[in-house]
């Protein structure tokens, strides 16, 4: 799988388990980690990497196993039943009432 198919599909599947009413603060959150580590992980490489290049990159690796514990702790909440809407975002979703009735090419009378 490329990186053009993951980050989508990670933020999606983020957006389907975010507690009802946060999705703005889970989506930020996320997007925040993640230009932390477009930032962060060659910075770490190549200071690291001064060492040597076997440094470096067990320095990254070291990094992500971190970074992977912390996710699979078991605080999470629990996964999303499949083939159900996440009710956070329906809720999100404001449909404007319309004022008037709808004649008969769709525009609304006052």
């Amino acid at each position: 799988m490329s990186t053009r198919a993951a980050t989508p599909l990670g933020f999606a599947a983020l957006a389907a388990s975010a507690p009802p009413g946060r999705l703005g603060q889970t989506m930020g959150a996320a997007e925040v980690g993640r230009e932390l580590g477009d930032a962060g992980g060659p910075l770490l490489v190549g200071a690291v990497g001064l060492v040597s290049l076997t440094a470096g990159l067990g320095a990254l690796a070291t990094a992500l196993v971190i970074c992977a514990a912390l996710i699979a702790s078991p605080n999470r909440a629990s996964p999303p039943v499949p083939g159900r809407r996440p009710q956070a975002l329906l809720r999100s979703i404001s449909i404007p009432r319309p004022r008037g009735e709808a004649r008969s090419d769709g525009h609304l009378t006052d």
